[in-house]
């Protein structure tokens, strides 16, 4: 075979090889970004798992509202795994009813029934930022019209920060006409018009004040996001 023949053949060969050959073969991604991306949504997956995982060794079922006020504390203050869990898996670890609030309903107390006349609800805001509110049932607060009928917070808890809220003679007759049980003590513990607040690690618990020393409700918040600043 002359060297033309032979040359003519080794080129159609390449040729054939070439056009067999996978139009990706030897590419890379030209988008290192969506790797990027990619990488920190599984990244975080992970991180939500592991947050999961602590929280259930901390958790059990609710026996009081103080074993339920400590559950929440040291995991969405101490520690920030609560804000991973979901409310189906924490109404089956608490047995009491936890859920997302309906924005229709403007029912300032919900007619639901508990075992120890508690609920909690989650919420979570545009920016991704979740909350947690500790609150009583309709028949909690009108037996008791407070979350601490103690007239103090519990021993647990650390002292907290707190400023006054004035709210008025105006309001403070109402309330009392309103027919709420719970007229607190003056200058006890839990005083008159004050909001209360713990904050750790960026995150914060409030107590809200209701009047005359009743506190309505708990929120836990994961971001402080400067409040009381």
């Amino acid at each position: 075979m002359s060297r033309i023949k032979a040359a003519l053949f080794s080129a159609a060969g390449l040729m054939i090889l070439t056009a067999c050959m996978p139009h990706n073969a030897g590419k890379t991604d030209s988008n290192p970004e969506k790797g990027k991306e990619k990488m920190e949504q599984e990244k975080k997956g992970g991180s939500e798992q592991a947050k999961q995982q602590r929280c259930r060794s901390k958790l059990h079922k609710a026996e009081s509202r103080d074993d339920l006020l400590r559950q929440m504390y040291e995991t969405a203050v101490l520690d920030d795994c609560l804000y991973a869990m979901d409310v189906e898996e924490l109404e089956r670890i608490w047995g009491i009813p936890v859920g997302i609030p309906d924005p229709n309903d403007k029912a300032l107390l919900q007619d639901l029934r508990s075992p120890i006349g508690l609920h909690v609800t989650k919420t979570e805001l545009l920016d991704g930022r979740k909350i947690y509110y500790l609150k009583m049932t309709k028949s909690e607060f009108e037996r008791t019209g407070t979350l601490f009928p103690e007239g103090r917070f519990p021993a647990f808890l650390p002292k907290p920060e707190g400023f006054e809220d004035e709210l008025g003679l105006a309001n403070r007759m109402a309330w009392i006409l309103s027919g709420n049980p719970y007229i607190g003590p003056e200058n006890g513990p839990i005083r008159y018009n004050w909001q209360y607040f713990w904050r750790l690690n960026g995150r914060i618990m409030e107590a809200w004040h209701w009047e005359l020393g009743a506190i309505g409700h708990m929120e836990f918040h994961e971001h402080a996001n400067g409040r009381f600043d």
